[in-house]
């Protein structure tokens, strides 16, 4: 994080190119003039959204999808900021409720066999599995019915851009980024950023899977802003300004 006069350094520059509306906001309001704030440009990390769908159309190695059961897919590195565990623990509450599913995190991280650990701790090792490290998370995603964001806190959680691409059911908690990423609300189910707020979402996908219908209907006529080709088009565009 940046202090305020650090931020301001930036305004040395000619152009300041920032990744999400949220930040284009913070430094709006330390814009001292028309001219800074004119300066100020928003860019989203341009994604291969191509590669992406190919991609998704390679078999998966480790089959760990029941026909007969909902799954939610996670990717990200495994650390606390991620919330594994508590989507673990609402995993486990619904499963006591009746609720069968499955849930199937991908990615490593320092948290991984503590991860892991809990999973054995709470009974669920039938349900739930952590897939480790993959370079290619896309025919998991694709094939899952919900892909879930479950952080606490984040920057702009680019994974939520790859799952519309793969036009996904998404269910994410209220975290930086996932308002604006999800056009509030339109795009996806945004939920209250704890384990309650997570319960109440999947317990919808699980109870009334046909109310995210709505955001696949939506999902039909995105534009994506975030394609390789619009990036590189928006730098092009300011490089030719200067």
């Amino acid at each position: 994080n940046y202090t305020d006069s650090e931020i301001r350094k930036f305004f040395d520059f000619d152009k300041i190119m920032v990744i999400s509306e949220k930040i284009h906001q913070d430094f709006e309001k330390l814009a001292q003039s028309d001219d800074e704030i004119s300066r100020i440009v928003r860019i989203y990390n341009p994604l291969d959204t191509g590669e992406i769908l190919e991609k998704s159309e390679f078999p998966i190695l480790n089959d760990n999808f029941k026909k007969d059961l909902k799954t939610f897919v996670s990717v990200g590195t495994v650390f606390p900021q991620k919330g594994f565990d508590r989507l673990l623990k609402v995993h486990k509450k619904l499963l006591d409720e009746g609720f069968n599913h499955n849930v199937l995190i991908i990615g490593d991280g320092y948290d991984f066999d503590t991860i892991k650990k809990l999973i054995g701790d709470l009974g669920v090792s039938e349900t739930a599995t952590m897939l480790g490290f993959t370079d290619n998370p896309y025919p998991y995603v694709k094939n899952a019915d919900f892909y879930i964001l479950s952080s606490r806190y984040e920057g702009f959680p680019t994974v939520l851009f790859e799952a519309l691409t793969l036009k996904k059911n998404i269910i994410a908690t209220n975290v930086s980024g996932v308002s604006e990423m999800l056009e509030d609300g339109k795009l996806g189910l945004i939920v209250e950023n704890s384990e309650d707020g997570m319960y109440e979402g999947m317990k919808k996908a699980l109870q009334n899977p046909g109310s995210f219908d709505v955001y696949q209907n939506n999902l039909k006529d995105y534009k994506m802003p975030f394609n390789l080709e619009n990036s590189v088009n928006s730098i092009v565009k300011i490089i030719d300004e200067l």
